[in-house]
């Protein structure tokens, strides 16, 4: 049944729906394109008519961000029938044009309709002067300002809208979205523990190594330089040391960032201070990071609630914000120098556990899949080692400039060491092959030399030819449509600049979005419906699902085990066979095994 849709809009007195307590809905908008209706606070019967009008089912209520109004709104109390057909012109935007650089109401209405928007840069500018709180910009401005985002509403709907509707699958990718927003609340309002007195000691730790490392600055140098500092640690490392400057920032100073300093290492500058920089930039962001967790957590409870962005990122992957959960590091980080053990400062509440549910190498059984390389699918359907199968390939009877000496890699001992450094650098170009990379940079990842790397670059490609031509094909697509297609439906147009070296990634990337949020839902309905919603998922990180489960819920894992297994690996759409790992943790996040 068609609905009668209407462009609606709340306004609050602040922004954080899940402070306490909550921002209050002070006023709010409905226009269907030709009936404008605005009630305020104050008015008869407010409240009353706001909930009648939640009530009514058989309207269609379309948000520019829907996931703040229905956030806000049950913050405040209000009932939201089950029944509710929601919709969000941001989403259908972030569908239709993933690179567009703003998703923003006002950006996108001035860009496709020439819609003016001084209005919105002068209500910003007054919020701003009240702490947030639109309740108290005068009257006559803010009827002004919902009467454009109504119009913009149902302009964006009326173009929108039916493009989503057209393409089957595009549809079926928008209606997740929108079921995502709703079960992302339910996530954000039950948060996660933080362990404060962890939190505590680690600040004290961090404030002990940076003084160390201030210190040890002064002793090297004569005095002291702030690494935080682009314009002392460049002049130092560029006008004192005379090092080569390789990159400039767009103001035109010399870029000092943590790349530079790496690749200033790897030409053999290996001045002490390029790692004091890299350590002391490391531990402040740190400490900083920490002081968040604390200034973000509820002081009666030690819950944090972070903001959860459900598709912010061009491939539809999911971030987070104030604070951010997605980019907790833990020991051992493989990618960061002095990574700082933050999951120590997360744990379960009393009484609880979490259990983590990971796609295990999910990366390359993608890859296998959507390029159709029958052998590698085969492997992982048979229970194989994809990255080995291609590392037979690739070092056969080559020279390994890591190691030194000839290897043939399938002649291996299984648990030699040399064999782990060669399958760790191989799965490193496996992807790197798989998303594009021609010979001379795949020589360096795998550590071969350019002409066993051409030997070994043609066997990939006579043994595995649809691996090897992976992101070619997607490249072809991209050109002819102007956007390639996850096998679920998600158009995902490439920025010109990367036509030639990001399409494969892409693919992957939206791919494993696609995955990811449809096995949240489903997890999240199955707690819900067979687990009296008593199981919560508290966050999805990167290719992980985290859920907070009551102790005594151990007695049903085999089931809960079995279950959500199949929850999260069930998608016909991909012809591979997926795996989830489990860790559990009865207390801190960084104990998790």
């Amino acid at each position: 049944m068609t609905l009668h849709r209407e462009a609606f809009d709340t306004e609050t007195t602040g922004l954080d729906v899940h402070s306490s307590p909550p921002p209050r809905v002070f006023a709010y908008t409905r226009f269907d394109g030709e009936k404008y209706i605005r009630e305020r606070e104050g008015t008869s019967g407010f409240k009353e008519n706001l909930q009648a009008y939640l009530n009514d089912t058989s309207i269609a209520k379309v948000c520019h961000n829907v996931k703040f109004d229905y956030s806000v709104l049950l913050s405040n109390g209000y009932r939201i029938p089950k029944e509710t057909e929601w919709h969000c012109t941001m989403v259908m935007h972030q569908l239709l044009d993933n690179i567009n650089p703003s998703h923003s109401q006002e950006n996108i209405c001035y860009e496709i309709f020439g819609y003016p928007k001084h209005t919105d840069e002068q209500i910003r500018s007054m919020a701003k002067s009240v702490g947030g709180d639109y309740s108290k910009i005068p009257d006559e401005i803010m009827q002004e300002y919902q009467q454009h985002d109504a119009v913009r509403g149902k302009l964006m709907d009326d173009l929108f809208w039916p493009e989503i509707e057209r393409d089957e699958k595009l549809l079926d990718v928008y209606q997740h979205e929108i079921d995502l927003i709703k079960l992302t609340y339910r996530m954000e309002e039950r948060g996660i523990m933080i362990d404060r007195k962890e939190c505590y000691a680690m600040i004290d730790w961090l404030d002990e190594e940076i003084s160390k490392l201030q210190s040890d600055i002064y002793d090297l140098c004569g005095k002291y330089i702030n690494p935080n500092s682009p314009k002392q640690l460049a002049g130092f490392l560029f006008d004192y040391l005379q090092f080569p400057i390789y990159d400039f920032t767009p103001s035109g100073s010399p870029k000092i960032d943590k790349h530079t300093i790496y690749t200033l290492q790897e030409n053999g500058f290996n001045h002490p201070m390029l790692e004091y920089a890299l350590k002391y930039r490391s531990y402040t962001n740190g400490k900083s990071t920490i002081k968040k967790y604390l200034q973000f957590a509820n002081k009666k409870t030690d819950i944090a609630h972070c903001n959860i962005k459900t598709n912010h990122d061009v491939t539809g992957r999911q971030a987070a914000e104030k604070p951010n959960f997605h980019n907790v590091q833990k020991e051992g980080a493989l990618l960061i120098r002095y990574p700082i053990p933050a999951r120590r400062c997360f744990r379960a509440r009393p009484m609880h556990y979490w259990d983590l549910h990971d796609y295990s190498g999910i990366e390359l059984r993608l890859i296998a899949a959507l390029s159709g390389e029958q052998e590698l699918i085969d492997c992982f359907k048979s229970g194989g080692d994809g990255h080995a199968l291609l590392c037979n390939v690739w070092y056969d009877d080559v020279y390994s400039l890591h190691l030194h000496k000839q290897v043939v890699f399938s002649e291996m001992p299984s648990d030699s060491p040399e064999r782990k450094t060669l399958r760790g650098s191989g799965k490193n170009g496996n992807f790197a092959c798989g998303y594009g990379a021609q010979p001379k940079k795949l020589a360096q990842v795998f550590g071969l030399s350019i002409d066993d790397m051409k030997r070994s670059f043609d066997k990939i490609r006579e043994r595995f030819p649809r691996y090897a031509r992976f992101s070619t094909r997607l490249i072809s697509q991209a050109k002819r449509d102007g956007f390639i297609v996850t096998p679920f439906g998600r158009r995902l147009k490439i920025p010109p600049e990367e036509l030639f070296t990001k399409p494969g990634n892409f693919m992957i990337q939206g791919t494993g979005a696609d995955i990811l949020k449809r096995a949240q839902i489903r997890l999240g309905n199955y707690y819900r419906d067979q687990w009296n919603d008593e199981i919560k998922i508290i966050l999805s990180i990167h290719d992980e699902i985290i859920s907070e489960k009551p102790r005594r819920f151990l007695r049903h894992e085999d089931r809960l085990q079995r279950e959500t297994s199949e929850i999260m690996t069930n998608f016909p759409e991909i012809d591979i066979n997926l795996d989830v790992e489990l860790k559990r943790t009865f207390g801190k996040w960084s104990d998790a095994e």
